[in-house]
C-alpha cells in the first residue's frame, strides 16, 4: 500500500500565525495525527510506503518516523 498525507502548513496551522489567536500549536496535533495513523502498517518497500507533503507559502517533504 502506499500512502500520503498532504497537509496544510499554513501560519493558520501555527500557533504563530499571523492572525496572533493565542491558540495552540496545532502542528504537533497534525503529526502525531499521521504518525498514529501508521504506526500499526509495516513500513517498508515491499510492505507499506509512507510519505508527507505540507503545503503553505511552500511546499516540504519530511520524514515522520
Amino acid at each position: 500500500m502506499d500512502l500520503c498525507f498532504v497537509v496544510d502548513h499554513s501560519g493558520s496551522i501555527r500557533d504563530t500565525n499571523i492572525y496572533n489567536t493565542g491558540g495552540e500549536d496545532n502542528w504537533k496535533f497534525v503529526i502525531d495525527f499521521m504518525v498514529a495513523a501508521v504506526k500499526n502498517f509495516e513500513i517498508g518497500s515491499v510492505r507499506t510506503n509512507v510519505a508527507a507533503v505540507s503545503f503553505g507559502t511552500h511546499v516540504q517533504t519530511f520524514d515522520l518516523l
